[in-house]
């Protein structure tokens, strides 16, 4: 993920903010509700791609504020806005370090989030402020197509795993 400032809040665009406090075990799907409840306010549809797609990413870069961030400081900040088809959303924490890609196994729970946010984002990234850091992307009116491909795309982001009984992974048939 680069470091760059995210872009400026343009006047007279909708949106929200909310702050959210790290240590309630409800944090990251009250902040996922209520963005979805902000968006279906702005006029899209809760079963429309966009939606999906910017919780999907807001609950990651929501989830890494809150693992990584300062257990001292205890407030993240979600700020999120739409013009003109996209929608940016801003998470702010209060660790300075910048968030790190890592490489994830077949079979590892997590480390897959910033590859995730890349895949699904037209552009990401993070800077520096004080008291911490924030952490940005920009979804498109059709995230999965209009992102930016990298030189390895994130396929299993796009494609549902389905479990079976026996407890081994399967992709379902296309």
């Amino acid at each position: 993920m680069i470091e760059q400032k995210p872009p400026k809040h343009p006047m007279g665009t909708s949106w929200a903010r909310w702050s959210v406090d790290s240590r309630q075990p409800d944090a990251v799907p009250r902040v996922r509700g209520h963005i979805l409840a902000n968006l279906a306010c702005w006029g899209m549809r809760p079963d429309d791609e966009q939606p999906f797609t910017v919780g999907l990413v807001a609950t990651e870069l929501v989830t890494n504020a809150i693992r990584y961030g300062n257990p001292l400081l205890d407030l993240v900040d979600v700020l999120m806005w739409t013009d003109d088809g996209t929608v940016t959303i801003v998470v702010h924490d209060s660790t300075p370090t910048g968030p790190t890609e890592t490489v994830a196994g077949e079979d590892d729970e997590s480390g897959r989030g910033l590859a995730l946010t890349r895949a699904c984002a037209r552009q990401s990234g993070w800077c520096r402020q004080e008291g911490g850091k924030r952490v940005w992307a920009i979804i498109g009116p059709d995230p999965l197509t209009a992102a930016n491909t990298s030189p390895e795309p994130l396929v299993s982001a796009r494609v549902p795993t389905v479990g079976t009984p026996d407890g081994r992974k399967s992709v379902p048939a296309a």
